[in-house]
């Protein structure tokens, strides 16, 4: 058995638990974007998106997130201020990496 099989195996206590809150119920996903990719990295000062379109069309996406509200939002390369996390435009076969501030309420939400 693999070092991952191991840990997502039943009785591996955080592991488990993890998989059974996000598997069964989608809404309580720490974020959601239709339409792309989608990998989440949680740092102390932000929670960094990266969006991922791997089609051969630009995606208009949301990203939706759970857990926490959220701060400023920007661009994390090109440093362009994003007002609404409702309409991000990923070019086609190209990715964005998305870098939101958050406050200590996510932290002491988080699994």
């Amino acid at each position: 058995m693999s070092s991952l099989a191991k840990l997502c195996s039943a009785g591996s206590g955080f592991y488990e638990k993890l998989i059974r809150e996000f598997s069964v119920d989608p809404a309580r996903l720490p974020a959601r974007c239709n339409g792309v990719l989608l990998y989440q990295q949680v740092s102390p000062q932000a929670v960094h998106y990266f969006l991922i379109n791997d089609q051969a069309q630009a995606a208009t996406v949301h990203l939706d997130i759970n857990g926490f509200t959220p701060g400023t939002a920007e661009d994390a390369v090109s440093g362009e201020a994003l007002p609404s996390l409702k309409t991000i435009e990923v070019p086609p076969e190209d990715a964005r990496w998305i870098r939101v501030t958050i406050g200590n309420e996510y932290m002491e939400t988080a699994i």
